[in-house]
């Protein structure tokens, strides 16, 4: 469920990333696309069971800013910059409810959240053709309806190379860090929710609660037509990961895998 959206955005980042390094000149792909995929993602945060979710995609310039859709989240970029980006974002992110494992299922739903907020991000080439870029970046969404309540931030940094004129290759690193409301939502459980459940109570604190990695890649079949696919790691730590949810009902390992194609225009 949760875990639905950060996947999502970081799988059509895949292209974004990487869609710098690709060939210049009169066989350069149109900068403009959409992209329709599935991936195979954790059903809420801590889960050990997952779930097939279909998704759709993509990203539209005028000059160097650009509207990107990924998933349930978009984002604008105000800055008409080809290292720098810079703007709000707003997301739709899904809560807690009807899920597989019988214990979590008998604890109080986590409503959908609609998130606003904003993002930064930077990179810049480290060889002398271009095809190999660093890139940083950070988001922070705060919601504001009554789902979790809370906030979430998350910083990344990672490399992207163009291996082919064809083939593009970028990985990163992440860590993430929510508030009080954020974490209590998803992984607290109230002296109800205990004795529904049978699961131990927990009072969940914020801070650091997540690290992990993700890996990209993209094909460019012919300059319209593309393939995408991304693979991510992330580890639950602090009190996520000690909360009964995930210690005891889930896992602290978030794996999920996606691919996708794409079209340019």
């Amino acid at each position: 469920m949760v875990s639905r959206y950060l996947v999502l955005a970081g799988f059509s980042g895949a292209i974004l990333i990487t869609a710098g390094a690709h060939a210049e000149g009169e066989n350069a792909p149109p900068r403009n696309f959409a992209i329709a995929g599935v991936a195979a993602t954790p059903e809420y945060f801590g889960s050990e069971d997952f779930q097939a979710t279909p998704f759709l995609g993509g990203r539209v310039y005028w000059d160097k800013r650009y509207l990107e859709i990924t998933g349930p989240g978009a984002r604008l970029n105000l800055l008409n910059s080809e290292r720098f980006a810079l703007g709000p974002a707003a997301s739709y992110r899904f809560g807690r409810d009807d899920v597989e494992n019988d214990a979590v299922d008998a604890l109080s739903d986590v409503d959908d959240s609609i998130e606003l907020g904003g993002f930064a991000s930077a990179a810049w080439p480290i060889s002398e053709d271009g095809r190999t870029r660093l890139f940083a970046g950070a988001e922070i969404m705060f919601d504001v309806s009554d789902g979790h309540e809370g906030v979430r931030g998350e910083l990344s940094a990672g490399a992207a190379r163009a291996l082919t004129p064809r083939f593009n290759l970028s990985g990163e690193v992440y860590v993430a860090a929510v508030d009080d409301n954020f974490s209590g939502a998803f992984f607290s459980v109230s002296d109800a929710d205990a004795a529904a459940s049978g699961l131990d109570a927990f009072d969940a604190s914020g801070g650091f609660n997540e690290v992990g990695a993700r890996l990209r890649a993209r094909y460019l079949v012919t300059n319209y037509w593309f393939l995408s696919g991304f693979a991510s790691y992330g580890r639950l730590i602090g009190d996520a990961a000690d909360s009964p949810i995930v210690d005891e009902e889930g896992d602290a390992n978030q794996v999920s895998v996606g691919v996708g194609v794409g079209r340019a225009f």
